[in-house]
């Protein structure tokens, strides 16, 4: 069963314990224990002091003191014996073990303090108890051993945590992803964006999933990490049992999906960076096929994680289709990327509504 204590302090290095513990009573008499904690740098677990005190009842009915002589004055062939019956000896076992739970669990306190000692599954924490004792593992820098436990005591808990971990980070990235479609970012700072959100890319390309080789790999080099030459915006690879590389190229949500001007009457002209993006892109794949990945640098780090290269697919990430205001326009764009073999094009539009679809799948799942 649990007790509560009230602890005082009555210098930094020691504390009293302000409850009146009865180990035995009569109507006459009590004996009653009185209880310091100390904080002892000699031995630390040394940290309880006790007193046992008879007391006797006065006329008023009021407990005082039992005057006492003090030993000193004990004369040669005197006796002075405390017997303490089996009952009294367990019910000082009991608090005993109770004082040194709080002397181990942080010894003295300043000013006043409640504290409540019992076995955990007794114990009943408010929310904000619980709260503040999570506040402070953390605070102390406990994270990594209170993440052991829970693994240890709770692995479906700490697999819903990583889970809901890695939830909240998606559901940041997307975040991140609406404010920032309509902003004039560079090239470079997308790329940075896709490579600490690559789980973008990992549903609805053909229902495979995608992980990064490298990021911005060198691609008319002898190795991936080769200097000099064209580089690739992501080499990836599908997720299987055998896995293919993919080659990703970023152009930027505002880069021009169409020319300003017609090509022909009702046809109009394909955006430079969408045209120059998918040569590109065809050439990175081309050129990745039939001389660097058949390197001895590049084949030892693909065996590695079984990936090969077969007709590498091309994905290229480029404009938004707000642009595609006319049917003429609409029809020009689609059916150029439909009668594409390779890369696949898709537009940042796109791409966001594949995030929010991955977001919001994963949250359905956590409801179910």
């Amino acid at each position: 069963m649990s007790e509560v204590y009230e602890m005082k302090s009555t210098s930094r290095q020691s504390a009293v314990i302000g409850n009146e513990i009865e180990l035995s009573r009569n109507n006459v008499f009590r004996l009653i224990l009185q209880t310091t904690i100390v904080n002892n740098s000699v031995n630390p677990d040394a940290g309880v002091e006790i007193t046992f005190v008879y007391q006797r009842k006065s006329s008023k009915e009021q407990w005082e003191n039992e005057v006492s002589k003090p030993l000193t004055t004990t004369k040669i062939g005197e006796l002075r014996k405390l017997i303490l019956s089996s009952s009294q000896t367990l019910r000082l076992y009991e608090y005993l073990r109770d004082f040194y739970a709080i002397s181990a669990s942080g010894g003295v306190r300043p000013g006043e303090t409640s504290l409540v000692v019992g076995r955990k599954d007794e114990i009943i924490l408010t929310d904000s108890e619980k709260t503040r004792i999570i506040k402070s593992l953390i605070e102390h820098d406990y994270t990594e051993d209170v993440w052991n436990a829970i693994a240890n005591e709770k692995p479906d808990l700490a697999t819903r945590l990583a889970d809901a971990m890695i939830q909240a980070e998606r559901k940041k990235g997307l975040e991140e992803l609406e404010q920032t479609m309509n902003n004039d970012q560079p090239e470079n700072w997308w790329q940075d964006f896709f490579e600490r959100n690559i789980w973008i890319f990992g549903y609805g390309l053909r229902y495979q999933i995608l992980k990064t080789v490298a990021p911005q790999p060198t691609l008319s080099a002898p190795n991936l990490q080769g200097r000099g030459g064209q580089r690739g915006d992501f080499l990836h690879r599908t997720e299987a049992d055998v896995r293919f590389t993919v080659i990703v190229e970023i152009k930027r949500p505002q880069t021009p999906l169409l020319k300003g001007h017609q090509y022909r009457t009702n046809v109009p002209a394909l955006g430079e960076d969408v045209v120059g993006g998918v040569s590109q892109l065809q050439t990175e794949c081309r050129d990745w096929e039939v001389l660097l990945s058949r390197s001895e640098a590049n084949q030892e780090l693909l065996s590695k994680n079984k990936v090969f290269t077969v007709q590498p697919k091309g994905i290229l990430i480029v404009g938004n289709t707000s642009q595609l205001d006319t049917v003429a326009k609409h029809n020009a764009f689609e059916l150029f990327r439909r009668n594409l073999v390779n890369p696949e094009i898709i537009t940042y539009d796109e791409l966001l509504e594949r995030a929010r679809f991955i977001v919001g799948s994963n949250e359905a799942q956590e409801q179910q």
